[in-house]
């Protein structure tokens, strides 16, 4: 594939992003901004209980930008920053999601400084073949202070709903997920101390009730997405 070919398909991506994840998605009832939310909402609560603040954030492959809005709420005091390999990924996020306090650059133009006191990434990992994995940790390790924080979301691949969701969303056909045993061991091996695992999204929507005894169900490595939280040394 020559570079013109790349930037195309780069472009497709972007525009269509939100089209082919809803998509996937309607299994479950609910919009990628109710996912969004509330993986910021537990990450935040999260941060409160080891005493973390967060004034400088990185969004690692933040894709077309959308979570930012959920960044500034749940951080509202924070830089934010965010990074993607593709570029028309990061026009689109620059026209629709930019903001005061707010910027986005691409990760092969970026500069880690080792200032940013939290580096958050969702669902990126089981995009990046696993020979690239300790390449992209490098960059995020250089991004963190000391004492900083890696939160790891991943999709989880011992839960059938997210296999289910996974099957029907385009870009994720080729995924290479990891179990959450995987993603902490991955961590632990690159230097990171690992914090906590906690599983979270069991319910769907048609479920929603049971959801108060989610909060009791965070150790229990069935949840569809879980979250690895980690500390530079």
């Amino acid at each position: 594939m020559n570079e013109d070919q790349q930037v195309s398909l780069d472009a497709h991506w972007a525009q269509d992003y939100d089209s082919k994840l809803h998509q996937g998605l309607r299994f479950t009832g609910e919009s990628k901004d109710y996912f969004a939310k509330k993986r910021v909402e537990w990450t935040s609560q999260h941060l409160e209980k080891i005493d973390l603040c967060v004034e400088s954030l990185v969004d690692f492959g933040c894709g077309i930008g959308s979570t930012m809005r959920w960044h500034r709420h749940y951080f509202a005091d924070a830089q934010l920053i965010g990074l993607d390999t593709s570029s028309a990924a990061i026009d689109a996020a620059c026209r629709t999601n930019a903001g005061r306090g707010v910027r986005f650059e691409t990760l092969q133009s970026f500069e880690p400084d080792g200032t940013a006191d939290l580096v958050y990434c969702n669902g990126v990992f089981h995009h990046i073949d696993p020979s690239q994995r300790d390449d992209a940790l490098s960059v995020i390790s250089a991004c963190l202070r000391p004492g900083g924080v890696f939160a790891l979301w991943e999709n989880n691949p011992w839960n059938p709903g997210t296999r289910l969701v996974m099957s029907r969303i385009e870009f994720d056909k080729d995924a290479k997920t990891l179990s959450p045993l995987q993603g902490a061991s991955m961590l632990k091996r690159a230097g990171f101390s690992v914090e906590r695992v906690s599983h979270h999204f069991f319910f769907p929507s048609f479920l929603a009730a049971l959801r108060g005894l989610e909060k009791q169900l965070r150790r229990v490595p069935l949840g569809g997405q879980y979250l690895v939280l980690a500390q530079r040394r």
